[in-house]
């Protein structure tokens, strides 16, 4: 009997050492895995960044701008998506949209995504 219990006691500790062990590995990867999507949307902005100034520089300003107001348009389309209040709790999502819209407001542009 005594035996029993100490087996049964031994399995109830490596289970929750165990448990606890295989939960931080987990939250590591998890942590890892977001630092890894974080990594890449930021090298996606340089990179966009990059070829916008390019065309700056080279004098394809119609295009540039054409690509900003699409990029515009996409970004808002994101921020809609995924918006709740709770959220927005600095308020980035609605001023961004506020902002968007005074631009919209004084420089209007008609979607390449708006319906015919």
């Amino acid at each position: 009997m005594k035996k029993a219990l100490t087996i049964c006691g031994c399995l109830l500790v490596g289970f929750c050492v165990g448990g606890f062990v295989v939960g931080r590995i987990a939250d590591r990867i998890y942590a890892e895995n977001v630092q890894a999507v974080l990594l890449s949307d930021a090298a996606l902005r340089a990179t966009q960044c990059t070829v916008l100034l390019r065309g700056i520089r080279e004098g394809y300003q119609e295009g540039v701008s054409e690509r900003l107001e699409s990029m515009l348009d996409f970004a808002l389309i994101d921020v809609a998506r995924e918006y709740t209040v709770g959220r927005d709790r600095y308020e980035a999502a609605s001023n961004s949209v506020t902002r968007a819209r005074e631009y919209r407001a004084t420089y209007p542009h008609k979607s390449s995504l708006a319906p015919n």
